[in-house]
């Protein structure tokens, strides 16, 4: 699968509540479903609700040790609670990335993504994003959109 990839330059800032954790590969969807089931339990006692999709930003790349945050935009500034923390997405120059398809089959995509920030001199910076726009419920495997998104210098 090839990425549609782009570059934005991002200068709204975007307020958000997440959850930061360890976890392994095989347990992360476990990880990630709990994580979004505390956030949205915590929005729905406050009277909110997201904003926008639900994504998990890689603080690592240990598959035995992977360091995740999870979480969901939010329309202002929400004070967190116990391991639920209010922070702001890193604003600037980004390469956005669309995947089509299931979750499981993302990861070789990734190679594109790496060969096309290349090809236009980007290098990454900092953490990778993942925003899952589709409801993995409602929708065909195939048809669940994967945004994919890198800070870059």
């Amino acid at each position: 699968m090839k990425y549609q990839c782009k570059l934005v330059d991002e200068q709204t800032v975007k307020h958000v509540l997440s959850i930061t954790t360890t976890t392994t590969i095989e347990e992360l969807p476990k990880t990630l479903s709990k994580c979004y089931s505390s956030i949205e339990g915590y929005l729905y006692k406050a009277g909110e609700h997201p904003v926008g999709a639900p994504f998990v930003a890689f603080h690592g790349d240990d598959k035995d040790a992977l360091t995740i945050e999870a979480g969901y935009p939010v329309r202002f500034k929400i004070e967190g609670k116990g391991e639920i923390q209010s922070k702001e997405l890193p604003t600037g120059r980004k390469v956005s990335c669309t995947y089509i398809g299931p979750y499981e089959d993302i990861k070789p995509g990734y190679e594109d993504i790496m060969k096309w920030m290349e090809k236009h001199n980007y290098k990454p910076k900092g953490v990778s994003y993942e925003f899952y726009k589709g409801d993995q419920v409602e929708m065909m495997q195939e048809e669940l959109q994967t945004e994919v998104v890198f800070p870059v210098e």
